[in-house]
Order: structure tokens, then C-alpha cells, then sequence
């Protein structure tokens, strides 16, 4: 029998016999789909994916999915969870992880990039940038932005691109005073 016909066999059995399994070839949203099909919660399905040892770059993106759709009042997307997930996958993805995570939520991204310093993990500067050029876009100066602009620096934003957005923000919230010695 043929490897890649012998492969549809063992798993379409392995599906009627309710197995849970994960190929090489799955993409992140079919192995979130398939983990939601088998444990019916995101925090059950996530806690699964969680134990499996040396786990691949695909089931990594798929707990971040997971991770953003756990329930409310759930303890499992606590943010070591997040950071462990991030932590394991290669540096260049984690971007994409975190965006996974946060499902493009801007505000929830910089929250959590905030909660993740000092030890925030490599690779989330890009998220910070996107952040930044958004906000900056559409004028955001409330008390979150002010806050995640001046955690710009820790992301490797210049000093003095820091300086003029936490002072652009200031001066938008009529706090001129304040604004003053930013602005030299």
C-alpha cells in the first residue's frame, strides 16, 4: 500500500475512533479546530496541548489561538502560559504568535506587552511598532498609551521617538506642563 494512502487510512481511523492526533502537515487553525472538536473548551483543549512534549511549531500557533479564546474566569491564559508559548517558538514568529494571542486586539497587545516587561521575550518590537504607528494614526492618547509609549524603549524604539509620542500624548490631553520638558 502506498505510504500517503496507508497515512488517510490510519487517520480516518483513528478520527472514528475519537484519537486525538496531530500531523506534521496540520495548520494552526485545523489543530485548534480539531483540539475544539475533542475537549469542546478552549481552556480544556489548550490545557491538552499544553502536555504534548516537544511540541511543533504549528501546535505552539495553535495554543496561541487557544490561549486567546480561553473563557473568562478561566485560569489557563495566565501570562506565564503566553510567554512560556512565545519563549519556544523561533524568534522570528513570535510576532505572529503574539498576534494569535491577542486576536490583532491592539489594546490587549499592549496591555499584555506592558505586563511582559521587564523580561518580555525577543522578537515583539514589530508588535510594539504596529502598535505605535496605529495609535499614532488615529491620535490614542488615553492613560494606556501614554503608559505603552513610555515601555517604547524597552522594545528598541529610539529615545527621542519615545520622548515626542509620550509629549504629542501629553499635549493631546491639554497636559502642557508636563508635555514642556518632553518636547527638549
Amino acid at each position: 500500500m502506498d505510504r500517503a494512502l496507508l497515512q488517510r487510512f490510519v487517520f480516518s481511523l483513528a478520527r472514528l475512533l475519537g484519537l486525538w492526533y496531530v500531523t506534521d502537515d496540520m495548520l494552526p487553525d485545523q489543530i485548534a479546530e480539531n483540539a475544539l472538536k475533542k475537549w469542546k473548551t478552549s481552556s480544556a483543549a489548550l490545557a491538552h496541548l499544553l502536555q504534548i512534549e516537544s511540541p511543533g511549531t504549528n501546535v505552539l500557533l495553535a495554543s496561541c489561538l487557544l490561549w486567546s479564546s480561553v473563557e473568562l474566569g478561566n485560569p489557563s491564559p495566565d501570562l506565564p502560559t503566553l510567554q512560556k508559548l512565545l519563549e519556544e517558538l523561533p524568534v522570528q514568529m513570535r510576532a505572529e504568535a503574539f498576534q494569535l494571542a491577542t486576536n490583532s486586539d491592539t489594546a490587549r497587545a499592549a496591555d499584555l506587552l506592558l505586563q511582559l516587561l521587564p523580561s518580555a521575550p525577543l522578537g515583539l518590537a514589530l508588535v510594539a511598532k504596529k502598535i505605535t504607528e496605529q495609535w499614532t494614526t488615529t491620535g490614542r492618547h488615553d492613560d494606556l498609551a501614554l503608559i505603552f509609549y513610555q515601555s517604547l524603549t524597552a522594545y528598541g524604539a529610539p529615545q527621542l521617538e519615545v520622548r515626542w509620542l509620550i509629549a504629542h500624548a501629553l499635549v493631546a490631553r491639554s497636559q502642557f506642563i508636563q508635555a514642556e520638558p518632553k518636547m527638549r
